[in-house]
């Protein structure tokens, strides 16, 4: 049943694979055209400006009355680029002025006596291909303008070198690795971006000359001269005749899609592996189901009165909302997926223009992917790992114990990374509030240590700790983001085999922690910057620890919040470094008070109102364990429903429902007089003040955040249902 399902889920997805792949390659082909038009339309431009100086020029009324020499003075004054001049001819050839020459200097005879004829019959402008220069003996090309005198017939001409299309070609601004050339009507080498010395005059590619004889715009692919496998599409100009192909390394065309089908490719295995997971666990638990029935209607066929069996079959049900619930939000993708083709359509029109900017952010967030990835893979690996090891080995107590463990230390790290995200800018913005409680500093580097241990960040290291009681006033979750950010700052920049000395003391009306290594140190240059947001100093060179930027900045705006202070000081690079935190120290508290994180010991009817499948099977089952009879409700409306036909104590509702909002629904249940004094309690991601205050606006008693903490759960359902 779970092959039948999953293999046309997987054949479509490969489907699906195919086209991305399509699609990222000819949105790559069509930036390589656009590219080429736009080289092409540079290239032309130059050409039509000459023309139009050689127009201007031929109305000299100089050159109308004879008078050479005053329009040689003429010439002289308007030559302004480096690599071009401008000629005067008459019909035969002869050279009679030239705008770098002095006047009356002999000229020989132009050395393209054979397009003479057609230039004359062209009322229009013509463009000649590449040739040697009668007077400077040099490559050249022209524009040339046949002009109507008293004195005769003219030929006005304006000569470029080769070295003036270069500068052309290098103006339009193309990646390093493009090789754009271009080449006139015979094939011959006119300008390159790459070894133009070598390449000028020389003839092109045989393919590439051929193709772009055959067709005004298209592709092919072929060897460059440097043995490059080149995609080359080209471009012929209909008023000169020359063609523009622009070059890029195959590799570089397909690296985009290959990278994007491959990251596509591993969700879908993720996706298809989880999906085996869940056929095989639901089979298992429909297999038993039946065989519960096939027992009663054994029973029965027997004559014996057979104990109702619980099929639990609401789930099937919520299979079947759960796969609509997929169905629109596929739509809701592919809608959001026209929407970015649109966009993209729109985005070409502006890519000369924005390519920079894009460059610069594809690569901003490269970084930042591959660091936070980084961060997150070995705590994800280790929660695998022990979920592999609970499956194979549960009989075994102490190993699923151990598993517990590590899951448990894992997901904490997770949050506390997920929390330096949300929390930089949060605090950085000072709107984060501290919930201060007496902690024993050196009891939280001890539970830190600990955690980044079992992650395997300090496994390389030698960790020395002298530490003494000393307690303070603090947040909690505050000060474990400060500890693991100064002792991951050390592991990161220690190299295997170092020392981290990890000290807590108490100085008078201070406690002092002091974070010091023996790794790369801090150059002087950096110190007055090692705290600001995004600093980061040479890190190992296999940069195993990884790191976002972000820990010192935010350590250092924390301990502000906690009225303390952050030093740090090194001797410079080589010789370690050493952060020292100073906070003001409380005297030790009789009873340190923890929140207790048993179950309130009266047994409660909850509905839980939850629109994820898991979450909410996972919580039930929690509270039934805990003694407590839990009922579930996939939506806000069918919330609304079972709070009326259940009457449960206590509600907890999340707040992002389909149908009804968990607001929405709050506000129903108060004012439904048969159901306002059920206890409600807000589910949510968000937590900031502004949240906790609109969830009591809309008739809440308490406010929980996700993931949900089981001690403050309990304690929570506790309050809201002791006796008044």
């Amino acid at each position: 049943m779970a092959a039948a399902i999953l293999l046309p889920a997987a054949v479509f997805s490969a489907a699906a694979l195919a086209l991305l792949l399509r699609a990222e390659r000819e949105s790559a082909h069509r930036s390589v055209y656009e590219s080429a038009k736009f080289v092409s339309l540079a290239v032309d431009r130059e050409l039509s400006r000459a023309e139009s100086s050689l127009r201007v020029l031929a109305s000299s009324e100089k050159l109308a009355k004879g008078d050479l020499e005053g329009f040689h003075e003429r010439l002289t004054r308007a030559q302004s680029a480096t690599h071009t001049w401008t000629l005067l001819s008459d019909a035969g050839g002869k050279l009679l002025l030239h705008s770098r020459v002095p006047y009356g200097t002999p000229l020989p005879m132009r050395s393209d006596p054979s397009q003479l004829p057609l230039i004359l019959a062209s009322p229009k402008a013509t463009v000649s291909d590449m040739y040697t220069g009668a007077y400077s003996k040099r490559l050249i090309v022209a524009v040339n303008v046949p002009v109507q005198a008293p004195g005769g017939p003219y030929i006005l001409s304006q000569a470029f070198l080769p070295e003036h299309f270069s500068q052309t070609l290098v103006q339009t601004r193309p990646p390093a690795s493009w090789i754009i050339s271009l080449f006139d009507s015979r094939g011959a080498t006119i300008a390159r971006t790459h070894r133009a010395a070598d390449f000028t005059g020389k003839p092109v590619s045989p393919q590439l000359l051929q193709a772009a004889r055959a067709s005004e715009v298209g592709e092919l692919r072929h060897l460059s001269p440097e043995g490059i496998r080149l995609f080359d599409v080209f471009a012929r100009s209909s008023s000169s005749g020359w063609t523009v192909a622009v070059g890029v390394p195959v590799h570089e065309l397909e690296a985009p899609a290959l990278r994007a089908v491959a990251f596509a490719g591993l969700g879908l295995l993720a996706t298809l592996l989880i999906g085996v997971w869940l056929a095989l666990m639901n089979g298992n638990r429909l297999s038993r189901a039946i065989s519960a029935v096939a027992h009663a209607a054994g029973m029965i066929g027997r004559g014996y009165a057979a104990p109702r069996p619980e099929l639990r079959l609401q789930e099937i049900d919520e299979l079947h909302e759960a796969m609509h619930q997929a169905h629109l939000q596929l739509m809701r993708e592919k809608d959001a997926r026209a929407e970015a083709e649109a966009g993209r359509a729109a985005l070409y029109a502006s890519e000369q223009a924005a390519r920079t900017q894009a460059e610069a952010r594809n690569k901003a967030k490269d970084e930042f992917l591959a660091m936070l990835g980084h961060e997150l893979r070995n705590p994800l690996s280790a929660i695998s790992g022990a979920v592999q090891v609970a499956k194979l080995r549960g009989g075994e107590p102490a190993a699923v114990q151990h598993a517990h463990e590590v899951i448990e230390r894992q997901s904490g790290h997770l949050a506390h990374i997920v929390d330096d995200l949300l929390d930089v800018s949060r605090v950085m913005s000072g709107k984060i509030r501290l919930d201060r409680k007496p902690i024993d500093l050196s009891v939280k580097v001890r539970r830190v240590l600990a955690t980044l241990d079992a992650a395997g960040r300090s496994r390389q290291h030698r960790v020395e700790l002298h530490l003494e009681e000393a307690w303070i006033d603090a947040d909690i979750t505050r000060l474990d983001q400060i500890v693991t950010n100064l002792l991951v700052n050390a592991f990161k920049y220690t190299p295997d085999g170092g020392t981290v000395t990890v000290t807590v003391e108490a100085r008078d009306e201070e406690a002092v922690l002091t974070v010091r290594d023996t790794g790369v140190g801090i150059d002087a240059a950096l110190m007055p910057e090692i705290f600001g947001i995004f600093v980061q100093g040479t890190p190992n060179i296999d940069r195993a620890q990884g790191g976002l930027g972000i820990g010192l900045a935010l350590v250092k705006q924390l301990m502000g919040l906690h009225g303390a202070s952050i030093e740090a000081h090194s001797d410079g690079p080589g010789k370690g470094s050493t952060f020292t935190a100073r906070f003001i120290r409380i005297a030790a508290p009789y009873a340190p008070s923890e929140v207790n994180a048993a179950a309130p010991a009266r047994s409660l009817r909850i509905l839980v109102v939850e629109d994820h499948a898991d979450a909410r099977a996972t919580l039930c089952d929690l509270l039934q364990l805990s003694g407590h009879e839990a009922t579930g409700a996939h939506d806000g409306p069918d919330g609304v429903a079972r709070a009326l036909a259940v009457r449960p104590d206590v509600a907890i509702i999340d707040i992002g429902l389909p149908g009804l909002s968990g607001y929405e629904v709050a506000q129903r249940l108060r004012a439904d007089p048969a159901t306002c004094g059920i206890k409600l309690v807000a589910l949510t991601g968000y937590g900031q003040d502004q949240d906790r205050q609109r969830a009591l606006d809309a008739g809440f008693d308490a406010h929980l955040v996700k993931p949900i903490n089981t001690a403050l759960l309990f304690k929570t359902l506790q309050d809201l249902t002791a006796p008044a």
